[in-house]
């Protein structure tokens, strides 16, 4: 698993690209990566980053988006809790 730093720096590079990036993993445990970069997020303490949202692949079963939400899907995500989906383009870190 990377480091925070690494998660923060994917975290910046998603919230500069248009859609957002994917990160492919090597290791099989795409949940506690999930809840490391929310965390990585939640520590950056930046509101700027609640544009995104980090989501499993419906694609890939190695990747991990972290994508911008769309601004309704934001608001609806944000009353419920809960990620948005969106589409992301390929990166890896």
């Amino acid at each position: 698993m990377a480091t925070a730093a690494e998660y923060l720096e994917a975290l910046y590079r998603a919230l500069h690209e248009q859609f957002g990036v994917a990160i492919v993993l090597e290791c099989g445990n795409l949940v506690g990566v999930q809840n490391a970069i929310y965390n990585a997020m939640k520590d950056a303490g930046d509101p700027a980053l609640s544009q995104l949202s980090i989501c499993m692949s419906p694609f890939a079963d190695n990747e991990i988006w972290i994508v911008h939400r769309k601004p309704e899907e934001k608001r609806d995500a944000e009353a419920e809790g809960r990620p948005a989906d969106d589409e992301a383009y390929h990166t890896s870190i």
